[in-house]
């Protein structure tokens, strides 16, 4: 798939442009680095907040998946964590992305 398509997608879909499934969408559409972004391909939608006693988990998991999947992209779910903690999940874009 051609990012410009992937990008007329992704300008189609009714998210709020402050919303962080939004830019975590632009980051892999206009092939831009992300906090939650580790290659082009590769997303980490879990990530711990906070410290001390009042750390918690901030999952994005099930969004970024629906979003995924309404901009029709191939994904794949997994946990590489040792003991099955958040954040060792993964989402896996399995579509090539071709940036020109």
């Amino acid at each position: 798939m051609k990012a410009i398509t992937l990008q007329k997608r992704l300008n189609k879909l009714t998210y709020s442009k402050n919303n962080i499934v939004y830019t975590i969408l632009k980051a892999i559409a206009y092939n831009t680095p992300n906090l939650y972004v580790t290659a082009i391909d590769f997303i980490r939608p879990c990530r711990v907040t906070g410290s001390g006693s009042y750390i918690k988990n901030v999952d994005h998991t099930k969004d970024i998946t629906e979003g995924l999947k309404l901009l029709r992209l191939k994904i794949e779910e997994g946990n590489d964590a040792p003991r099955g903690g958040k954040p060792g999940n993964y989402i896996k874009i399995l579509t090539k992305i071709i940036h020109a």
